[in-house]
């Protein structure tokens, strides 16, 4: 075993504790001035726009997907098992104060900031069934701990993301044991934390930030005139005079294009931009492409348009996000909710949760037709099915399936063809 897994290991089986910072791996990452000077945490790093735009984009997506538990019939179907309590909790209302989009929306954005989502569950005291999820606030806070009975989480307050405003002033240290906590881990070395996103691109964000910040200050307080004024003769007291009533006339902007008429030898001289502006410009783009990978974005979705896009290939780079950016973490989401929010029974029984992403999958309209078109010519779909997928109500005899007569069994075809000699 390596000397980053014994560390990790011997940290949590020494009665030590796991958190996206203070562990051996994570301390390295997530402590400590950036080089560019610029301070970046969880909280800062998402007033960047490129942060922003990536993380609202993924969490918003992944919110908006139908999330449904399904049952397994005998025959390998699969029917929405509506009756279940935690359907209704997951599907509507995780808690009575926050509907299903919003209380995943914030879960997959605590994932793309802190790599870690925690929600506290409460369930029903007689018969055990989940009725609320609460998420914690500060998802940095939460260390992972274990001792004789297994793992628990503990942090210092109670505020959870849903509580009302007098719920938030109880101060105090509260433990869950494994089973009353929703654990959504990101990226990591160990499989119980994940690694804080920002935390490990800090730098790069911090680089991002400082070229933002001194392209403010350099168009809001730095002298940088479009051209200057050249002239042979000495204009004394009337200089001041001269430049304000450039100013006045074509200071504005709906001035700043009118012809102007100079006297005495003043002439007009326009300043280019230098070299070192164009890279700064060059710079900031560089730094907001490496957020898009970091997420792995593709750029266009963030409004981001160069070579990397055009209107011929939009429809695969769409399918590549999805593929590549949103399936890992549904996957993640689908799995953790199996495992943590349905009993060993209810799997048994069939029980599982799906996250439906047919949707951000379309192609056009003759595309899908031609689909569908292939599937029902093909007996691999009814029109029932397509109804289904194209959220339509289901039409009487739509659940017939078809096939072409001119085909047969391939085993038959020696058959056939003896007949027909």
């Amino acid at each position: 075993m390596g000397f980053l897994a014994k560390e990790l290991r011997n940290s949590i089986q020494s009665g030590g504790s796991l958190t996206a910072y203070n562990d051996f791996w994570y301390n390295a990452i997530g402590g400590g001035p950036t080089k560019a000077g610029v301070p970046v945490n969880e909280e800062t790093a998402i007033k960047y726009l490129a942060v922003f735009s990536c993380v609202s984009l993924i969490a918003g997506d992944i919110a908006s997907l139908p999330l449904i538990l399904y049952q397994t019939g005998k025959d390998g179907s699969k029917k929405r098992a509506e009756n279940e309590r935690i359907y209704d909790v997951l599907k509507n209302q995780p808690n009575r104060n926050t509907d299903s989009f919003h209380w995943r929306e914030t879960g997959q954005t605590h994932l793309l900031t802190w790599g870690n989502t925690y929600s506290d569950i409460k369930r029903e005291p007689r018969t055990g069934e989940i009725i609320e999820l609460n998420q914690i606030y500060n998802p940095g806070s939460i260390k992972i701990k274990r001792n004789r009975k297994g793992i628990y989480y503990e942090w210092s307050n109670n505020r959870l993301c849903n509580e009302i405003a007098e719920d938030q002033g109880k101060w105090g240290t509260e433990k869950r044991l494994k089973k009353d906590m929703f654990h959504l881990a990101g990226f990591g070395f160990n499989g119980l934390v994940g690694m804080s996103v920002i935390g490990i691109a800090r730098e790069a964000i911090a680089l991002g930030i400082a070229a933002r910040d001194y392209g403010s200050l350099f168009f809001g307080q730095g002298i940088h005139p479009s051209g200057v004024f050249e002239t042979d003769k000495n204009l004394g007291d009337n200089a001041q005079a001269f430049a304000k009533n450039i100013q006045k006339q074509f200071g504005s902007l709906g001035e700043s294009h009118k012809g102007m008429v100079l006297d005495n030898g003043i002439k007009f001289k326009q300043i280019t931009i230098p070299m070192d502006d164009a890279q700064f410009i060059a710079t900031r783009k560089h730094q907001d492409l490496d957020i898009c990978g970091m997420y792995k974005v593709p750029p266009h979705k963030i409004g981001i348009h160069g070579a990397n896009s055009n209107n011929n290939n939009l429809e695969q780079e769409n399918g590549s996000y999805v593929s590549q950016c949103l399936r890992p973490w549904l996957v993640r989401w689908e799995q953790s909710m199996n495992m943590q929010l349905l009993t060993p029974e209810q799997r048994q029984r069939g029980l599982f949760f799906e996250i439906l992403a047919e949707g951000l999958l379309r192609g056009d309209q003759a595309a899908r037709a031609a689909y569908f078109d292939s599937q029902w010519s093909k007996g691999a779909m009814s029109a029932n099915d397509i109804n289904k997928v194209e959220n339509r109500n289901p039409v009487p005899g739509g659940d017939q399936y078809f096939v072409p007569l001119n085909f047969i069994p391939s085993d038959m075809a020696a058959d056939f063809a003896t007949k027909e000699d």
